[in-house]
């Protein structure tokens, strides 16, 4: 992988990013049958007990720009706007069981085991700010980013195995904020953070039942989440101090 970047300083307020990373991937993989319960002797199979099974390759090439604009509104408050892209890699699934896809005489074969990088591309925009004299930390954001061949891991109760695949696109946007504040109340000091969020599916991917999932919230995706806490902390005496600390949380 090899990664550039320039910084420019268009004025004494405005800074200007450019980079791109290029990435080569390269994996080899292979599965070995130590070992096959004799009932699978009456099963179709066409593979033996100590196969080797070779030639389960996977190779991608990916370049992902990106650039940022920030400005400093003061030396304490900044506005930035950039867009990136980028790419997680694909590979070899590792939940391979004992079946006719394994064998190399298969038409499918290695694709059934294989799934493809997942790329990504989007813009934020945002502001960090110091306030109240520097006491009051403010960084805010929305974001929109759409990923393609994203990659999900399934359950296939027929065979008892999880197996990873490449569906349809998704898109995922929102805002998310956070903030820490020192209190004119000596050792005591706020912080918190929300982040609302939307990632639905945006073409047509099909589940186990047939349904398109075009449309529909990805699974665990929370709309809302967020934190508060507190922290005091004092002296007591010269060797001692009293800290006491909470945090509520929600998902």
């Amino acid at each position: 992988s090899y990664y550039g970047a320039v910084y420019w300083d268009v004025t004494d307020t405005v800074e200007v990013t450019a980079g791109v990373r290029y990435t080569d991937e390269d994996k080899k993989g292979h599965i070995t049958i130590p070992y096959i319960h004799s009932f699978v002797d009456a099963l179709p199979f066409t593979l033996d007990q100590g196969d080797l099974i070779d030639g389960i390759d996977f190779d991608d090439q990916n370049t992902s720009p990106e650039v940022a604009v920030n400005w400093y509104v003061t030396e304490d408050i900044s506005v930035f706007a950039a867009y990136k892209e980028g790419f997680k890699s694909g590979g070899v699934d590792n939940s391979a069981l004992l079946s006719l896809s394994l064998s190399p005489a298969n038409p499918e074969f290695p694709s059934s085991l294989l799934y493809q990088s997942e790329e990504a591309q989007g813009f934020e925009i945002g502001t960090k700010a110091k306030l109240l004299d520097g006491t009051l930390t403010l960084n805010a954001t929305a974001y929109q980013y759409d990923y393609s061949d994203l990659q999900i891991q399934n359950f296939d109760s027929g065979a008892i195995q999880f197996f990873t695949q490449n569906v349809s696109e998704m898109r995922t946007e929102g805002v998310e904020m956070d903030f820490h504040w020192l209190t004119p109340v000596e050792g005591l000091d706020i912080r918190g953070a929300l982040a609302i969020n939307s990632s639905e599916f945006t073409e047509d991917f099909f589940n186990e039942d047939g349904e398109s999932m075009r449309g529909e919230e990805r699974e665990r995706s929370s709309e809302l989440t967020g934190f508060i806490g507190l922290t005091y902390d004092v002296g007591v005496s010269s060797n001692w101090r009293l800290s006491i600390s909470t945090d509520a949380r929600y998902n």
